[in-house]
């Protein structure tokens, strides 16, 4: 389930606050779903981001990148095509059409203009599966 996505380009210090904002919008105190850290891809904007929400003791992940876009996005099409992917119904917290045509203008010869979305969502997949793959075995 994606529940909210914030999408734009923004200087340093705009980004920063954003993701601080978006950060604090899904805290436990406020909704029934929390977010336990923020993951932030440890490359340009994102490495000042990591530096600077370890200062301030925010939890942060970094997201290492080993593969290129292309391999990374082919290892999920499976997930996505069985339907394993939910966007929000309510559009007050989602811009889904922008989301959708982002996802459906990436082309496999990397022509496509855009593609921090798909990035993103190529992460979010890898990490439920992860997650799944460390559930079961915590369990056995």
């Amino acid at each position: 389930h994606i529940l909210e996505m914030v999408h734009g380009k923004w200087e340093y210090p705009e980004l920063k606050q954003q993701a601080i904002s978006l950060y604090n919008r899904w805290q436990l105190d406020k909704r029934q779903t929390s977010a336990s850290s923020m993951v932030i891809e440890d490359r340009a904007s994102g490495q000042q981001l990591l530096q600077d929400f370890k200062k301030t003791g925010l939890p942060v992940k970094a997201v290492e990148v080993t593969k290129d876009k292309l391999s990374r996005v082919e290892e999920v099409l499976d997930y996505i095509a069985n339907g394993n992917v939910l966007l929000p119904e309510n559009e007050q917290y989602s811009n889904n059409s922008v989301f959708l045509a982002e996802c459906e203008a990436f082309t496999r010869d990397m022509a496509h203009s855009h593609d921090d979305i798909v990035d993103t969502l190529v992460y979010l997949i890898n990490n439920t599966i992860a997650r799944r793959q460390i559930s079961i075995l915590e369990v056995l």
